[in-house]
């Protein structure tokens, strides 16, 4: 079938959280949980869009893959913004694979990379046949890697991908055309966050990233500005900087705001008889 909406769902120990054919239209994920989805066999997956025009992912926790990917992706059209997508004690491979590339926009997500990971790579881009003109905006992720000898990107020839104001926590290669990192994001091989073993990934005391953004530039024609965090499961909560914003996910800081667990009821429609 064609478009699908799940919201406040939990989909866990399956062959396949959800699996999308080609058709599928525009598939939404809002404030759910996947977790433990994966035959165990590396080709199925935490949940597995296998194509389609778009595919939307919001304030939503995945994790735990059966040595399939957290999160992978064939649409045309990626948008992920304020989810925590975590292999954590997992034995999974990618944390986020966009196969054939396509647009992009990936904002304001936690995304880790446990000992247990059979894959050294964490994100990777157009690497099952990049459609053409191929970009990914990578803006305000906090991104975490404790397995040794890693890789924070794989990405096809031909594709771009521009970093903007990320926390890149622990030690991997960048895996981006340049050596460095591109200005605003900001590296923390030292993990000065909260709490890293309870997965507190806010900036702690000393780090890097406090008050260290940049202007992020535009997707889509609009500028691309961090409006939420992820706080827990299924929740964001609106994101509100104590000066400077800072570069990753989460602000440093205190923060008040209700937490946002739901989305808003789809659209009724209103069908005419003939």
């Amino acid at each position: 079938g064609r478009g699908l909406r799940v919201v406040n769902c939990y989909f866990h120990h399956n062959e396949n959280g959800i699996l999308a054919a080609a058709s599928a239209g525009t598939v939404e994920v809002l404030h759910s949980e996947f977790g433990w989805n994966g035959f165990g066999d590396g080709g199925s997956h935490n949940i597995y869009v296998a194509g389609g025009e778009r595919f939307v992912l919001h304030g939503s926790y995945m994790h735990h893959a059966k040595a399939g990917n957290v999160v992978k992706s064939r649409a045309a059209v990626n948008i992920f913004t304020y989810n925590r997508l975590s292999q954590e004690t997992g034995d999974g491979s990618y944390e986020l694979d966009i196969s054939n590339g396509g647009q992009a926009l990936v904002l304001g997500n936690v995304i880790q990379q446990g000992m247990e990971s059979v894959n050294e790579h964490m994100i990777t881009f157009g690497m099952e046949g990049a459609r053409r003109g191929s970009k990914m905006v990578f803006s305000h992720n906090t991104v975490v890697n404790i397995r040794p000898s890693a890789r924070y990107f794989l990405h096809a020839p031909g594709t771009v991908i521009e970093a903007r104001n990320n926390l890149f926590a622990g030690k991997a290669v960048m895996g981006l055309n340049d050596g460095a990192p591109p200005a605003g994001n900001v590296l923390d091989p030292e993990m000065k966050v909260m709490d890293a073993a309870g997965h507190n990934y806010a900036p702690g005391p000393g780090s890097p990233a406090i008050d260290a953004a940049r202007d992020a530039g535009e997707w889509d024609g609009k500028r691309v500005i961090p409006e939420w965090q992820y706080v827990k499961p299924g929740c964001v909560q609106a994101r509100v900087a104590h000066g400077r914003m800072d570069a990753g996910a989460i602000e440093a800081g205190s923060n008040d705001a209700p937490a946002v667990c739901t989305a808003a009821p789809a659209p009724a429609v209103d069908k005419k008889k003939k």
